[in-house]
């Protein structure tokens, strides 16, 4: 909804968004302009860290 392409960061947003690590707010929107809090970030990582730690997890095994 209130990201364009000519949003900065418009791009990154959306390929977080479609990767689930972002949702947006209850409306859709994800405020591209405005601060992000430290909820907000701390979701952000967790989302991160929940997708991505397996696959390393993994790969460290692979090379035991």
């Amino acid at each position: 909804g209130d990201v364009r392409p000519s949003t900065r960061y418009a791009g990154e947003i959306d390929t977080a968004a479609k990767v689930g690590i972002v949702e947006g707010s209850d409306d859709g929107n994800f405020r591209p302009e405005d601060p992000i809090n430290r909820a907000e970030i701390s979701k952000i990582l967790i989302e991160i860290q929940e997708k991505y730690q397996q696959k390393y997890d993994r790969d460290d095994e692979d090379h035991l």
